[in-house]
């Protein structure tokens, strides 16, 4: 249990410091917008490549389009901050880079969960009531978003 509980606080940790870097202290910095804005319209490819391209743009504070700085090297701030509180042995150069890459993909992943979380609470409503979790997401046989 005690290698558990160190995996989950580091997860834990990381994921916050990631967070506080990526969405606060760089875009505020650098006047960027930190948030994602799905485009919920057009196919499955171009909704794709939006999520892609908003890892790498962004839009500053005056509207204007400009790489993501405050996503891609916040997160490698970040993955760099969290080897501090790693064992020494998990410090390298190597495994830093693998982190500030699982940091990326993390958010990736994410953002693709937004784009298409309508439609896979849509495909899911025919079978809420088979669903175990049901009385969290049901509300009289419907699968509700909130």
């Amino acid at each position: 249990m005690e290698g558990y509980g160190r995996y989950y606080w580091h997860s834990f940790a990381d994921q916050a410091v990631d967070s506080y870097i990526v969405s606060f202290v760089l875009a505020d910095a650098l006047h960027t917008d930190p948030r994602y804005h799905p485009l919920r319209s057009g196919g499955s490819w171009a909704r794709t490549k939006h999520v892609g391209a908003s890892l790498l743009l962004t839009h500053t504070d005056s509207g204007q389009l400009t790489f993501n700085a405050a996503q891609v090297l916040g997160s490698g701030v970040a993955a760099s901050i969290s080897s501090l509180y790693y064992p020494e042995r998990d410090r390298t150069a190597s495994l830093v880079t693998q982190r500030w890459g699982s940091n990326l993909a993390g958010d990736g992943l994410m953002m693709l969960l937004r784009e298409f979380a309508p439609e896979l609470i849509g495909a899911g409503r025919h079978v809420c009531s088979n669903i175990s979790f049901g009385a969290m997401l049901c509300k009289d046989n419907k699968l509700t978003d909130r």
